[in-house]
């Protein structure tokens, strides 16, 4: 239904473009959400954040909310603007486990469904720690 490359406004920034141009909400599974293990590595040991990925906070905030049990790396490293350029696909729930299997069958082994969109104010995205979608 919909699809994004995920780059300078991070995996939060196009999210909510999604979610605000398609009057939804998005609830996401931060256990779910892939990211390579030495970018939590690099936020923890050096602290140093991204002149983006701050601009990206300071414009997302009012729109995200997290968990507790979230921590605040995680919560940096989805904000972030140093992103790879991966893609963010909404699918309806029937479709959505035969989108996946078709993309692993193709070799790409890293897609996963990460969240669900529902009901709400249109742009906001809920950040826990849920069983997987």
């Amino acid at each position: 239904h919909a699809a994004t490359d995920v780059t300078g406004f991070g995996l939060l920034g196009h999210a909510h473009e999604v979610a605000r141009g398609s009057g939804v909400e998005l609830r996401l599974d931060a256990t779910a959400i892939p990211y390579l293990p030495e970018a939590m590595a690099m936020t923890m040991q050096s602290g140093f954040i991204s002149g983006g990925t701050v601009k990206n906070k300071e414009f997302l905030e009012q729109h995200v909310s997290f968990s507790p049990d979230v921590n605040k790396h995680e919560q940096m490293i989805f904000y972030d603007a140093q992103t790879s350029g991966g893609l963010l696909i909404a699918a309806s729930e029937d479709v959505a486990e035969q989108l996946l299997a078709a993309l692993h069958d193709e070799g790409i082994v890293e897609a996963v469904i990460i969240g669900e969109v529902t009901d709400g104010v249109a742009g906001k995205i809920i950040v826990d720690r849920q069983a997987s979608p």
